[in-house]
């Protein structure tokens, strides 16, 4: 997850953006898809208004913000993780980044999520993630010009690792979902998961939101 989350501007810290950045072909938009951008559009829409995204889409933050939204990412990565099929280091990359920016990510506890437990599950999380990468190298620069953060440098492993190669997983993943609800994989439960991620999301921001991190 880019600082967790499709923004229709491209303003936020990720999520799928309403139209293809202009180096991601266009493709044509599947059924699932379709259901799934109507399904979460709102929720959305919630998540870059709330808390810490907020602050980041607006591109007035300051370094605690961007802490703060890490702190929020590592508490809903941590349940996701313990699933196999989405373990890709991001609870690793997440704690050394907080590290580096003075926070004790050890006291950020996991969020009230289950862990997915079958594949439509695991498709709608990665829906939300994959989508949310498309935003880390908006992100990226924006925390060089307001932070002093280079790519690749403490505090920055977690964005720099979900934005490499995200325009090209994205169109792949689209595919890939596609293909599985036309093999039978429940479209329900994979939008269900989808919309249910994104209001653990809304929560967590609030919460932060709530605590002035």
């Amino acid at each position: 997850m880019g600082s967790g989350v499709e923004p229709s501007t491209g303003r936020g810290a990720g999520w799928e953006p309403e139209r293809p950045v202009h180096r991601i072909p266009a493709l044509a938009t599947t059924h699932i898809h379709a259901r799934l951008r109507a399904a979460t559009r709102a929720l959305h829409a919630r998540v870059e208004a709330c808390g810490p995204f907020g602050r980041l889409a607006s591109g007035d933050f300051a370094r605690a913000d961007y802490r703060a939204a890490l702190e929020v990412l590592l508490a809903v990565a941590r349940p996701l993780e313990r699933c196999p099929a989405l373990a890709a280091g991001r609870v690793e990359r997440l704690v050394a980044d907080l590290r580096a920016l003075g926070a004790e990510p050890e006291a950020v506890a996991p969020a009230a999520l289950q862990p997915p437990a079958g594949e439509a599950e695991v498709l709608g999380a990665r829906y939300v993630l994959e989508g949310s990468a498309l935003g880390a190298s908006v992100l990226l620069r924006r925390l060089g010009e307001r932070l002093g953060l280079a790519p690749g440098a403490p505090g920055c492993s977690y964005l720099g690792a979900v934005a490499a190669g995200a325009e090209q997983r994205w169109p792949a993943f689209l595919r890939h979902l596609a293909e599985r609800v036309d093999a039978g994989v429940d479209a329900e439960r994979t939008v269900a998961a989808a919309v249910g991620l994104f209001e653990v999301l809304v929560g967590c921001a609030r919460t932060a939101q709530a605590v002035g991190r």
